[in-house]
């Protein structure tokens, strides 16, 4: 599925020599998002190497802290376009009330797993389980791809 609904705006890069701006890009603000909705997307540790991009979800003023383990900044762009685009099938008056359903508890989904995946950041003690929860991330992308390919008239 090629998602190109929302777009990435630079926000911060990494400092090459003297000059501002002129290395490499460590943070983004997401463009496209429906009234309300904001998200930035940062390899909050911009040495770390391999990179891992995380998300920042804003809706009506209020956020719950970067989450997300994300290999590139568009990897992470592409999973707010699966949310974005539910969201659109749920607000869809031509949504079938079952379709509309499906692309809520979806949408519900995602954020309870953005909330557990902050929980184990804040305990070392609970980073065992983060495979697990990365699993289940996975899944879920799978399962929005295919429902938003079965209702791609409806976003």
């Amino acid at each position: 599925m090629h998602l190109d609904t929302l777009t990435l705006s630079e926000v911060a890069s990494i400092r090459s020599g003297l000059v501002y701006e002129t290395g490499t890009v460590y943070q983004y603000s997401v463009n496209g998002l429906p009234h309300g909705h904001e998200a930035m997307i940062a390899n909050v540790e911009a040495k770390q190497v391999p990179a891992s991009w995380k998300i920042l979800y804003i809706k009506d003023g209020r956020s719950g802290g970067w989450t997300g383990n994300y290999p590139k900044a568009e990897d992470a762009l592409a999973v707010l376009e699966l949310v974005t685009r539910c969201g659109r099938v749920a607000d869809n008056p031509h949504s079938s009330s079952l379709e509309a359903d499906q692309a809520r508890d979806l949408i519900a989904e995602w954020f309870a797993l953005r909330k557990r995946f902050r929980k184990i950041s804040e305990q070392p003690a609970l980073r065992a389980t983060q495979t697990i929860g990365e699993a289940q991330a996975d899944a879920l992308r799978t399962r929005m791809t295919n429902f938003l390919s079965a209702t791609c008239g409806l976003w």
